[in-house]
């Protein structure tokens, strides 16, 4: 049934500055179980020496922690990248979907979110058939909405 995509983007002051995605779901506006995925971007460098990006994925686990079980926050992406020099500033981008109540019909087209995972082939098998295959499937599951 189709639902509501919702996207929010959110400025953050420090990778470890969730505040913004904890007020959402404390107001009521953002259902925790209902994430997609979370992007970041950080205030480092982007480069190896870039410690923004785990710090804020931790962040980010800790705070969910509160609203989710540990299964539930493995299922989101967390996807964050480093680098904000210039005219960027640090920001969260909040993916999310609700569940469709089957009365919204629409005869236009709208922006659809889905999710689906994969596993990830070894690193000696990159940029094989069964890799591409695998991206397929992903891709398959997440277009007919049995992503979970």
């Amino acid at each position: 049934m189709p639902g509501e995509a919702q996207v929010f983007r959110l400025p953050m002051s420090g990778p470890d500055d969730v505040s913004g995605i904890a007020s959402l779901i404390t107001d009521g506006s953002l259902d925790p179980t209902q994430i997609i995925a979370i992007l970041g971007k950080t205030e480092g460098n982007g480069c190896v020496n870039d410690f923004t990006r785990g710090y804020a994925t931790q962040s980010l686990r800790a705070m969910l922690a509160r609203y989710l079980g540990e299964a539930q926050i493995a299922r989101i992406p967390l996807v964050m990248s480093g680098g904000t020099e210039g005219g960027l500033s640090p920001h969260w981008i909040v993916l999310s979907r609700t569940e469709g109540t089957g009365s919204v019909q629409s005869e236009t087209e709208a922006p659809a979110l889905a999710m689906a995972r994969r596993d990830h082939p070894p690193a000696r098998s990159a940029r094989n058939r069964s890799q591409r295959a695998g991206g397929t499937g992903a891709h398959r599951c997440a277009g007919s909405d049995d992503s979970g």
